[in-house]
């Protein structure tokens, strides 16, 4: 999503400026570069500071009138990453809004992702990466940092950054880049040791491949990689500033784009003039949740037809205006299910302001807002089952 969209003016920007700091502070310098590649081609394969922890701030939250609880055993915890830069805050928000702080790695971590067995991998501003065990209730998590062996981090566009579990967990891919040089950038895969022993992942899932780096000729866009099946979508940007869908293959490298930007509408045309400006796939596979770069309308649809190009008429999600009378977003996040949705809204000046809880029962429905503390302008959120 890029700060010049309407849906999330100020949304990510704030996390993409921080990454550019960041960037520009770690200085990655470029030695050995990874194989280049281009649509149709293919790529070569290519000290963790201490785990400290990081006491929660005091927040809030409030239920609206007539709230949903959602159905089934999927998506029913949210974690909820709050406060500000270099001084985060973790919490599991309960089914019935109760709130439980636990411990971060490290109070500079800006991303989090979760796995569809509760893992949480949490990933810092200076690109260090941390795994925890399955979370369950009323047990803080053990964190441990992600091996990097075999991955020549100093070959990067730049530091680690939106660290994205596959559904499995078995594997995350990263997005390295330059956000202030605008330049390429690397899409990341890493594999991921579990701590509780081999699972039995479902078709479709990660397998047992090697650290691979795929290097895309397009700016970054500051999104992180959506896992579809053993692939993913990535948001990049043209030299004509438009968004548009990339499609990696980490087992190959094969980068694979659709024929025209924009994102797909219901007549089954990509449209340029309403580009994409957010995106979360479910874990299952089987739905997207798509942000309009031109209205900031946010929709639901089968990621099958919708990655076709196909789709049929999505279920339209209700985004009631904030206080200040803005309805921007800066992330999207549905259940493992698909069957209810996340979103971090942002007020006019980009600051994070609160998370509002969607579900399919209620029609998609603004159900519940979990409100942010007052020190806190930045947030992310993942689902727990």
């Amino acid at each position: 999503m890029s700060g010049s969209s309407p849906t999330r003016r100020g949304g990510f920007l704030p996390i993409v400026a921080v990454l550019v700091a960041a960037t520009v502070g770690v200085g990655c310098a470029a030695i050995s570069p990874p194989t280049t590649v281009g649509p149709g081609e293919t790529a070569s394969r290519g000290p963790s500071a201490p785990v400290t922890t990081a006491a929660p701030s005091p927040v809030s939250s409030a239920r609206s009138p007539g709230t949903s609880r959602g159905d089934g055993g999927l998506g029913r915890r949210l974690l909820l990453l709050s406060g500000r830069t270099g001084a985060m805050h973790l919490e599991v928000i309960g089914d019935q809004g109760e709130r439980r702080p636990i411990p971060l790695p490290d109070a500079g971590v800006a991303w989090l992702s979760t796995s569809r067995d509760g893992r949480a991998l949490a990933t810092a501003l200076d690109g260090r990466t941390f795994v925890s065990q399955p979370l369950v209730d009323g047990a803080d998590p053990e964190w441990r940092p992600v091996s990097t062996i075999g991955l020549d981090r100093r070959a990067l566009a730049g530091p680690l950054a939106f660290g994205t579990l596959a559904p499995d967990g078995a594997h995350a891919a990263f997005i390295a880049a330059d956000f202030a040089s605008g330049g390429a950038f690397d899409v990341v895969v890493l594999p991921i040791a579990s701590a509780t022993g081999p699972t039995s992942p479902a078709p479709g899932d990660s397998t047992a491949r090697g650290v691979s780096v795929t290097r895309v000729r397009r700016p970054a866009e500051g999104a992180p990689p959506a896992w579809l099946g053993a692939r993913f979508v990535v948001l990049a940007r043209t030299t004509a500033d438009e968004v548009g869908l990339v499609i990696v293959d980490p087992d190959t490298g094969v980068i694979d784009e659709p024929p025209a930007l924009g994102r797909p509408d219901p007549s089954g045309a990509l449209s340029p003039a309403d580009p994409i400006a957010g995106l979360s796939i479910s874990a299952d596979g089987r739905s997207a949740a798509v942000a309009s770069g031109q209205d900031g309308r946010v929709e639901i649809y089968p990621a099958g037809s919708w990655r076709a190009g196909a789709p049929p008429i999505p279920a339209a999600v209700e985004l009631r205006p904030e206080s200040d009378g803005t309805r921007s977003i800066a992330w999207l996040a549905l259940a493992p299910d698909g069957e209810r949705l996340a979103i971090v809204r942002t007020s006019a000046d980009g600051g994070s302001v609160g998370v509002t809880i969607h579900a399919a029962s209620s029609g998609w429905r603004q159900d519940r807002t979990i409100a942010l503390g007052a020190v806190a302008d930045r947030a992310v959120v993942a689902w727990l089952p």
